[in-house]
């Protein structure tokens, strides 16, 4: 007998897709914007993400497994939402911001491996030390910038300055 509650989530996951694919439509920028490669490590930059319903749709996108990098600044009673997406498609979450230790305890159920950063190049440097060949290094911060940022496309021209930064630096 099927779960009733397998075909609502896999009808609220197909929901979030088609939201998320028309937003790329609209060519938003910093909306899953491919930016480089790194040891066979997709990187891709989701700075617009910046509420949970896009960050959720955002990893639903993904077959390939997902280092989850995410900007904590606040974390809402909403956070258990993403749980399910999250024990689906992430392997490891790389966290930064005032509310880290919050969206740990939020997220505890569905995690493998959480790591949290002082500085958003500490970010990159983990997100990177944690993805595999195959893997996907995905930034989709979840909630509105913070300083040093004015607004999420200050951000996301940040996180593809680090990650140029990082593919021209040799090992």
């Amino acid at each position: 007998m099927e779960n009733p509650q397998s075909k609502s989530t896999t009808s609220a996951q197909s929901q979030l897709i088609s939201t998320r694919l028309e937003s790329l439509r609209n060519q938003q920028p910093f909306s899953l914007e491919v930016v480089g490669e790194i040891n066979g490590v997709t990187l891709v930059n989701d700075s617009a993400a910046t509420t949970l319903d896009l960050v959720a749709s955002s990893l639903l996108a993904f077959e390939k497994p997902v280092v989850w990098i995410v900007e904590a600044n606040t974390v809402n009673d909403d956070m258990h939402m993403l749980c399910e997406v999250v024990k689906q498609k992430v392997k490891t979450v790389v966290a930064i911001g005032s509310c880290t230790d919050e969206l740990h305890k939020a997220l505890w159920p569905a995690i493998g491996f959480f790591i949290s950063a002082s500085s958003w190049e500490e970010v990159m440097d983990m997100g990177l030390m944690s993805a595999q060949c195959g893997d996907a290094l995905l930034f989709s911060p979840g909630c509105r910038a913070s300083e040093p940022f004015k607004n999420y496309r200050e951000r996301g021209a940040y996180i593809n300055q680090l990650i140029e930064i990082k593919r021209n630096t040799k090992p």
